[in-house]
């Protein structure tokens, strides 16, 4: 996670930088991101259970907790029935990341704040009908509000301080 956090430090110093452009800003935001996106990867999966229950029920082999977003063609083809998706959005890492510009602080909410999960995606668009697609207050109270049970992954989240 080192060097993820090495690439976003210099480019939330120039976001908080006065002199910085607005529509520069806009695109050092969306690097971040992406940033974020890539080191999800290195993250296990956790799952909801009707997600666990629906990749089981289709006789797929293994756990999709082992599954990659570059391996769901195999079980999900056309990506109709599962989403892989960040419980502390792209968003609120970004904007924390942003906020605690130091090196320290941004590889610690690389390393205990991405949280990676498989959910079906009607649960995806119930988060997002409950207000939260880009940003969640608690990702716990927001999952339980639209009634997702989360299941970790079985290595658990390394670093996981909640």
């Amino acid at each position: 996670m080192t060097t993820f956090a090495k690439a976003i430090v210099p480019l939330a110093a120039k976001i908080n930088d006065a002199a910085t452009s607005e529509r520069e800003q806009k695109v050092l935001k969306q690097t971040i991101g992406d940033i974020l996106k890539k080191a999800g990867d290195l993250h296990p999966s956790g799952c909801s259970k009707a997600a666990f229950d629906a990749y089981i029920g289709a006789g797929a082999a293994g756990d999709i907790r082992d599954r990659t977003w570059h391996q769901q063609h195999s079980f999900d083809p056309g990506r109709h029935i599962f989403i892989r998706e960040h419980c502390e959005t792209v968003r609120s890492l970004r904007n924390m990341c942003i906020s605690d510009g130091p090196f320290d602080g941004i590889l610690c909410i690389l390393i205990e704040k991405i949280r990676i999960v498989w959910v079906l995606k009607e649960e995806d668009r119930l988060l997002t009908q409950n207000g939260h697609r880009t940003h969640r207050q608690d990702w716990r109270d927001a999952y339980k509000n639209a009634g997702i049970t989360v299941i970790p992954p079985e290595s658990g989240w390394s670093g996981c301080t909640d």
